[in-house]
């Protein structure tokens, strides 16, 4: 067996490997276990086991916690982790705030299942669910419990699940997003220090157990200063950066001048079309739902090349969502257009329309907008009519998981706080999806992800942040003067290009061979519908059909290994 766990109760439908358990008795219930490389505490009464790993905490912290019916400590636990807890009045499915590891469930006949990983899940049948295919399509997450199977589960980030010994009773949240709060004006310099505190503290707590780190070098604000205070901290860092043969990458040569700078070991990783294909196959087996972004494949071949040395990765995702992003930015700046424009009569709008069409047409573009709308607008996937019919066509019902956004209630208020709505949405979708992609590429190469963005003190500055704090014409001051700090201000400030990956170049080359299976395929879509199509022009189009392809086929090959033979 793989790295994980599979956890069942007796009653649940026996599969080809059934002989390969162990049991367990919790009082009077049995279980039967399969496991690998987790931590396991138990005795007569109780039952623990947990995959992945604490940077903060001990296991017996956890088990101590379940057993006093305490769990107030998982707030401020940081980490990858999930697991099940058992004692004679219930099972409990627990896992990380961040959504970097979960616990999958699925009940067959009067039984119960539960996974660490979804690859270990067994497929009983293949119909899909209505609202993992609406949020798969349109968004490339999945927000709430469903997957892209109605018979299977999974636990949301940062949330326990109750069971009985038979069924799934209720779910609750431990956690979430700190509340802004209207506080005296701290100045600025006193929230740079703080800021520069708490991110020292986390590494120092990191480099405990670690001596030696890698961190992924973009040529951005965010890893060029987790790597000058990586610097301070750890024994020995590396700096990883990739480079694309065929492509220009402007953010390279940034790279270059960070590592320079620091004087750190900096690893050149050359991104190789031939392995893109084998990236892509091996991660959608893994994960079994589409992947968020592209960029994932690049990030395997990055943590291939870690080395050995070094077990632990930093990994600055979530700092624009937390110190200033432009989309959020963007999303604020709309609201207040659209609420504007629904202050002007439609008479004045249609008498601007005949002299200035454009004005008119935006004009009227906003009024029609709800905040909902707006807030949607930057984190979904853009279709035109013709890819939108295609893709929709995958699923036979679609149907939005409204009941799982929990920023959607707040945003038909009459004065949302509209920041901090998307940051909510950021925090529990995207990036959610990222860090468990993130993660299960990690454990790919045996190595750990430590979120230095992601932890409470840090989620507190940034919730203290009045706006132009936040943005100020660039985004992430706070970060930008922090970095200033270890770096030529001209560098920090420079014009930010993006770190590119060559995604089309990809569907040209590397990924070409599953492009043309696509025009093919008759069974999940129509693929003569693609005639039409370029790559160019469609790229998430083919992207998002390539994923659904491989996963359609391989939810169909794992329900025949499922059965006894």
């Amino acid at each position: 067996m793989s790295d994980g766990f599979i956890l069942i109760t007796t009653k649940f439908p026996k599969t080809a490997d059934s002989e390969s358990y162990k049991k367990v008795t919790v009082q009077q219930n049995e279980y039967l276990l399969q496991a690998n490389n987790c931590h396991v505490i138990s005795d007569e009464r109780s039952f623990l086991i947990l995959e992945g790993y604490i940077h903060n905490y001990e296991l017996s912290d956890i088990y101590q916690a379940f057993r006093s019916n305490d769990k107030t400590i998982f707030s401020q636990l940081d980490g990858c982790f999930c697991g099940v807890y058992i004692d004679e009045n219930q099972v409990i499915a627990f896992n990380d705030r961040l959504g970097a590891k979960t616990v999958f469930w699925q009940k067959q006949q009067d039984g119960l299942c539960f996974t660490s990983r979804a690859a270990l899940m067994p497929i009983f049948e293949t119909k899909l669910c209505a609202k993992g295919a609406y949020e798969s399509i349109h968004f490339r997450w999945l927000s709430g419990e469903q997957t892209l199977l109605e018979s299977v589960n999974k636990l949301p980030a940062k949330h326990f699940a109750y069971f009985s010994h038979s069924a799934h009773l209720s779910s609750e949240q431990y956690w979430q997003l700190p509340v802004p709060q209207k506080s005296a004006k701290a100045p600025f310099s006193k929230k740079l220090n703080e800021t520069k505190v708490a991110l020292s503290n986390y590494l120092e707590t990191i480099s405990k157990k670690h001596k030696t780190a890698a961190i992924f070098l973009s040529g951005g604000v965010d890893s060029s200063l987790l790597a000058a205070l990586s610097k301070e901290v750890f024994e020995k860092c590396y700096l990883i950066t990739p480079v694309f043969p065929d492509d220009h990458n402007p953010e390279l040569d940034t790279a270059k001048q960070f590592a320079h700078q620091l004087g750190l070991e900096h690893i050149l990783v050359d991104i190789k079309p031939q392995a893109i294909q084998d990236n892509l196959q091996d991660l959608l087996t893994l994960i079994r739902e589409p992947i968020r972004n592209y960029s994932s494949l690049t990030l395997m071949e990055l943590m291939k090349n870690v080395p050995a040395d070094a077990d632990i990765v930093l990994y600055g995702e979530a700092a624009d969502t937390l110190f200033g992003a432009n989309n959020i930015h963007k999303t604020t700046k709309d609201t207040f257009r659209a609420k504007i424009c629904k202050l002007i009569p439609h008479w004045l709008i249609n008498s601007v329309t005949k002299y200035h069409t454009n004005y008119g047409k935006i004009a009227k573009h906003y009024k029609e907008l709800s905040n909902i709308d707006i807030i949607f607008a930057s984190s979904q996937i853009n279709y035109d009519k013709k890819a939108l019919t295609l893709v929709e066509s995958i699923a036979t019902e679609l149907s939005p998981p409204i009941d799982n956004w929990e920023w959607y209630p707040q945003a038909q208020q009459k004065k949302p706080n509209i920041k901090y709505l998307k940051q909510i949405q950021l925090v529990n979708a995207p990036l959610a999806k990222h860090f468990s992609e993130a993660q299960a590429i990690a454990e790919i190469y045996d190595k750990k992800l430590a979120i230095p963005f992601m932890t409470n003190d840090i989620f507190k500055i940034s919730q203290s942040l009045r706006y132009n704090e936040f943005f100020n014409g660039v985004t992430k001051p706070i970060l930008r003067e922090l970095a200033c700090q270890y770096f030529p201000r001209e560098l920090i400030y420079q014009r930010k290009y993006g770190f590119p990956v060559p995604f089309i170049s990809w569907l040209q080359g590397a990924l070409k061979e599953l492009v043309e299976e696509l025009h093919n395929e008759q069974e999940l879509f129509n693929g003569k519908l693609l005639a039409d199509c370029t790559i160019e022009n469609h790229y998430e189009l083919y992207w998002l059909l390539i994923n659904w392809q491989h996963i359609n086929h391989s939810f169909k090959q794992r329900q025949l290994s499922s059965h006894t033979n």
